[in-house]
């Protein structure tokens, strides 16, 4: 229409041209709102500099994060594999007393289901534990974060000895 101005100001970051700012009105554009216009045109620049900036930023991160859970899962596949083919009974649990982890082995001899200990608490899947000498000795390798080696009978075990190691972490308890 020619009764607009036009203006046109070119939104250039590192010699490249990143787009145009354009505006149109009735009357022209004097020297000092093309100023005003220019610096816009700057301050455009430098958002579109950050949002590339925080794009990659946030490509990097999110690869390392991916990068860093491969690593994770690998490292977890690998500890299973090798807690599976230990022929000792191992078993872990949380500060507060429930099974976050066992092996087959431990499956085996408990007699029960990884799913049936997963998330319950020792000492109400297995009673007798804890007036056997195994609750002190879990208690004292929590409380003074120390290893214990513990050999006694307990009656999750007929007529048997059962020998363990207990090992505290800030986790909780791994026993083999």
């Amino acid at each position: 229409d020619p009764a607009h101005a036009l203006a046109s100001i070119p939104i250039i970051d590192n010699e490249s041209l990143d787009g145009l700012l354009v505006v149109a009105r009735r009357t022209p554009i004097d020297e000092d709102e093309n100023w005003q216009l220019s610096a816009l045109a700057d301050q455009a620049a430098i958002a579109l500099r950050n949002a590339r900036l925080y794009e990659i930023d946030l490509s990097v991160a999110n690869r390392e994060r991916r990068e860093t859970l491969q690593a994770l899962r690998a490292s977890r596949a690998r500890i299973t594999r090798i807690l599976e083919s230990i022929t000792d009974l191992y078993f872990s649990i949380d500060r507060e007393w429930r099974f976050v982890d066992v092996n087959r082995q431990a499956e085996l001899r408990f007699g029960k289901n990884r799913d049936d200990l997963i998330g319950k608490v020792i000492w109400q899947v297995f009673p007798t534990a804890e007036e056997s000498g195994f609750y002190e000795d879990f208690r004292k390798a929590i409380e003074k974060n120390v290893p214990v080696h513990s050999e006694l009978v307990w009656s999750v075990f007929p007529k048997a000895w059962f020998e363990a190691h207990i090992y505290p972490s800030q986790s909780g308890l791994s026993v083999y």
